[in-house]
């Protein structure tokens, strides 16, 4: 973590391991990964009221090679009791077919990998209002979010293709969340916090 001019830069390094073991025949042998990572990123005071955050993640598995996870995010101040924030960034899944979909070991239909199933990647961006009223006896705080989750690679079970079979691939398409979230706290001084929000999500998936 180094501080430079109105730069603040951000680097490190990660090593997870991962072991996976349960009572089915999906790990007759104990699933181990070993997943090691670099990022890096720099946070940019670009005037008075606006600050840039941008950063790169790298990590490396051992059956899909190198993975990288951009982000990206801007923050400005309106007024004092105001902002508004927007990202933009990545991610990535790596599905354990066995451990996670029992369906495939519980009937007497013939398993298929159709493909060599790729992780499942997400580009993710959000949109945030945050408004803080202040008062002589009351606070009052408004927080408003949008976002949008787009999901490709999903894999997912056939079962409709071929009743003997369950064939696996990544969806030719994509997944995608998207929603609004509201929050509102509201507090008077005495020892009572009230906190209320609401949620609206449109959750659906497409074949291309």
């Amino acid at each position: 973590d180094k501080k430079l001019g109105k730069h603040r830069l951000l680097a490190g390094a990660a090593l997870r391991h991962t072991r996976y073991d349960d009572n089915s025949p999906a790990t007759e042998q104990v699933e181990r990964t070993l997943l090691p990572g670099v990022f890096v990123q720099d946070e940019w005071q670009i005037g008075e009221h606006d600050q840039a955050l941008g950063g790169m993640r790298l990590d490396w598995h051992p059956e899909h090679g190198a993975v990288w996870s951009p982000r990206f995010a801007l923050h400005r101040h309106l007024t004092e009791n105001q902002s508004i924030r927007a990202g933009l960034g990545s991610g990535f899944r790596v599905v354990s077919l066995f451990t996670e979909d029992h369906a495939a070991l519980s009937g007497a239909r013939e398993v298929v990998v159709a493909e060599e199933l790729n992780p499942e990647r997400s580009w993710s961006a959000n949109l945030n209002y945050d408004l803080k009223i202040p008062a002589e006896r009351f606070f009052i705080g408004l927080d408003i979010s949008a976002f949008y989750t787009l999901f490709l690679n999903r894999i997912l079970p056939d079962y409709d293709t071929d009743p003997q079979k369950i064939i696996y691939a990544n969806l030719d398409g994509r997944a995608v969340t998207r929603g609004l979230t509201l929050q509102l706290n509201y507090s008077d001084g005495l020892p009572l916090r009230l906190d209320a929000g609401i949620s609206y999500m449109d959750v659906f998936q497409r074949d291309a």
